[in-house]
């Protein structure tokens, strides 16, 4: 099953909202990375940059207006796609809502102040 069955986009349709979803690559085609600069590993991210690039370009087509209410939503793994598009310099600017629906990283709370060290390298 996938987040569409979860959270189906006909209410917010119902309501004026125009409801885009899209397809990406998952998995060792989306984000395997060598380390090597050809092979980076975020094909899954530039996916997504390039069907919100063409969001923004066709939205008023179907009545939208990407330009200032562009709202980027995510379930689980699109949770963290919505977080790290809020900081990536290619879509950064570009979204004026992030809705992660959904905690996208799981970790044990007796471990939260060494997660914290970890993440924020803190002395």
């Amino acid at each position: 099953m996938n987040g569409g069955r979860l959270y189906p986009g006909e209410e917010l349709a119902a309501r004026g909202a125009v409801v885009v979803t899209f397809n990406y690559r998952l998995g060792p085609f989306g984000f395997l990375s060598t380390g090597e600069p050809s092979c980076r590993g975020n094909w899954g991210l530039l996916d997504q940059a390039e069907a919100l690039r063409w969001v923004r370009r066709n939205a008023k087509v179907f009545g939208g207006d990407a330009l200032s209410s562009l709202c980027l939503v995510g379930n689980s793994a699109g949770a963290a796609s919505v977080l790290l598009h809020m900081v990536s310099p290619v879509t950064k600017g570009r979204i004026r809502m992030h809705f992660m629906i959904s905690y996208w990283c799981e970790f044990s709370h007796e471990h939260s102040d060494l997660l914290l060290l970890l993440v924020f390298k803190y002395p």
